[in-house]
């Protein structure tokens, strides 16, 4: 469960292309496998492809549609760059058959500074889809930036987690502000269903509890450089609650 505390401010809503003159521009085709995301293929493509200047890059958000069987289905990339000296809003989609398409058009819209695509879309690469639940319908990820006061909670749902090493471990808190911003990746089964994650976890992994009944709808995921600019940090180790404050490094555990 997500928390409004003041402002949540969603970045995209920043970056809406008003003065774009759009352009399409040809497919080429990508070769995505089941339960991987193509994502550091897709940017590598469409620098080569779009030629982009890839060091002007930067990221607006990301949407992906995975199938019940782990393929992806559908990803919707959107970003800034510029070609020869011109400021450009890049919409870059794949389709179910790896069909890659594109759209730029010249923006003089002025945004906040955000990441690098690729620096974000590495880090959803890591998330090991063969260790989700997909339902009937599969699943829709998105990643888009954050700013304002906004507090996310897990333990009555079990729905948040830390990205590590390819694995999900669950958070009962995270405390987050400012005007810097972060970046959580949000996973939901279609049409509203339970989320859950698979029970047979990979060795290293076997502190962690999953509460049987309390799967959620949607849950939200932290990579570790998003939680490294976290205000608080609340999970479970060893039976033991451990606040962290990433920011003071420091950190307190109770019963």
């Amino acid at each position: 469960m997500r928390t409004q505390i003041a402002v949540i401010l969603l970045l995209s809503a920043f970056f809406i292309c008003t003065g774009c003159t759009e352009k399409t521009h040809e497919a080429v085709v990508l070769r995505p496998e089941p339960y991987e995301l193509p994502l550091s293929g897709l940017w590598d493509l469409t620098v080569n492809e779009t030629a982009v200047e890839n060091e002007t890059a930067v990221f607006s958000d990301l949407k992906i549609r995975v199938g019940s069987q782990g393929s992806p289905e559908h990803i919707l990339l959107k970003f800034w760059g510029e070609q020869e000296d011109r400021r450009n809003f890049y919409r870059v989609e794949m389709n179910s058959q790896g069909t890659v398409s594109w759209h730029s058009g010249e923006s003089t819209d002025s945004f906040r500074e955000t990441p690098h695509p690729l620096e974000l879309l590495r880090g959803l690469e890591e998330i090991r889809l063969r260790e989700l639940t997909f339902g009937e319908e599969g699943l829709d990820i998105e990643l888009n930036g954050m700013t304002g006061d906004v507090s996310y909670e897990g333990r009555l749902n079990n729905n948040l987690f830390v990205l590590k090493n390819g694995g999900l471990i669950p958070l009962e808190m995270v405390r987050l502000s400012g005007a810097n911003p972060w970046y959580p990746i949000t996973i939901c089964k279609r049409k509203y269903h339970n989320v859950q994650i698979k029970e047979n976890k990979t060795p290293g992994e076997s502190d962690i509890i999953f509460l049987p009944g309390k799967e959620a709808p949607c849950f939200t995921v932290f990579t570790e450089e998003a939680l490294s600019k976290a205000e608080m940090v609340v999970y479970r180790e060893k039976n033991k609650t451990v606040i962290f404050n990433p920011l003071q490094t420091n950190q307190v555990g109770n019963n």
